[in-house]
């Protein structure tokens, strides 16, 4: 008889790796290490500060979100991985205009600090982050694989 085994989402090696990316590239855009320890896939997972991720694709979908950012937008690694990145904050026109600007602003000069935006949940619950840094996630080479925000609070409207 097979034992089924409850996999984490940190524990999965494209997970392990894309987390070393995370906490690298964080690292050559500000000089500040985002998590320490020796098992950085786990304490990036189970931070408490909110990490989110969206990919390059020319309708970035969500690629990466530790536990406090799942509980945050009220959703399973499932339902918030792949979903395109826009959706994480509300349609308003100034809002999603807001969003964009502090990406390519942080896209321009690797990254941006102290940005604070309106988001909502899978509910429908809006909050708003606080004290976020964006930061374009790159190899040692520069190949981009997309931004990531470390969102130092939120605050629910």
């Amino acid at each position: 008889m097979m034992m089924h085994m409850n996999i984490e989402p940190y524990q999965l090696p494209h997970v392990i790796a894309y987390s070393q990316l995370l906490v690298d590239s964080y690292k050559r855009w500000t000089g500040w290490d985002l998590v320490g320890g020796s098992d950085i896939a786990y304490a990036l997972y189970n931070a408490p500060f909110a990490i989110t991720s969206q990919g390059n694709q020319p309708e970035p979908v969500i690629q990466y979100a530790n536990r406090a950012a799942l509980d945050v937008w009220e959703m399973e690694w499932s339902q918030f991985i792949g979903m395109p990145a826009h959706l994480s904050a509300e349609a308003d026109d100034d809002i999603q205009k807001s969003r964009a600007d502090v990406l390519a602003q942080a896209r321009d000069k690797g990254w941006a600090l102290n940005y604070n935006g309106k988001r909502i949940s899978r509910t429908g619950t809006r909050f708003e982050i606080l004290n976020t840094v964006l930061w374009n996630v790159t190899d040692t080479h520069g190949q981009s694989f997309g931004q990531a925000a470390r969102i130092g609070a939120w605050r629910y409207l």
